[in-house]
């Protein structure tokens, strides 16, 4: 009699648990959860993680490509603050080479030296006597050689 009356209670037991609301629940919950592992397994896969390595890499070559610049850019500095120094280097070169031209056109050309006075005949310049004509032909070998206002001194 206990068996049966256990029986009973078993079969009444298991009649409730089939007829509760959480059931519903629970196979709601099973189809949620099949649902939700077809959309993830739908999804495209998980990109791998970041590595930041080759953004170090373009990093440290933009910083050595900066620090080159700023390097060429202080000795532009420097050779553009000589710039005006060099322009009075080539002004002062200028006024140099000018007298110097001035000194050449007096050497080709000196003044001729009253000790040996020429007189024109013919139209050509000719010594006065010649023994001057001696000394001319020194006097010009003389200038020739860069000379010509020591030798007419002496």
């Amino acid at each position: 009699q206990q068996i049966q009356q256990l029986q009973g209670e078993f079969s009444e037991l298991k009649q409730q648990f089939n007829q509760r609301k959480d059931s519903g629940e629970i196979e709601e919950v099973k189809q949620l959860a099949a649902a939700i592992q077809q959309q993830i397994f739908a999804l495209e896969p998980v990109p791998p993680a970041f590595d930041p390595t080759p953004l170090e890499q373009q990093i440290q070559q933009l910083k050595l490509a900066i620090a080159q610049i700023d390097s060429t850019q202080t000795n532009f500095t420097i050779e553009l603050a000589k710039v005006p120094q060099l322009w009075e280097n080539i002004a002062h070169i200028q006024h140099q080479q000018s007298e110097l031209q001035q000194l050449i056109l007096q050497i080709k050309q000196p003044p001729r030296s009253p000790v040996f006075p020429l007189v024109t005949f013919g139209g050509k310049i000719q010594p006065h006597r010649t023994k001057n004509k001696r000394i001319e032909a020194i006097m010009a070998m003389a200038e020739a050689q860069g000379i010509g206002e020591e030798f007419q001194m002496v």
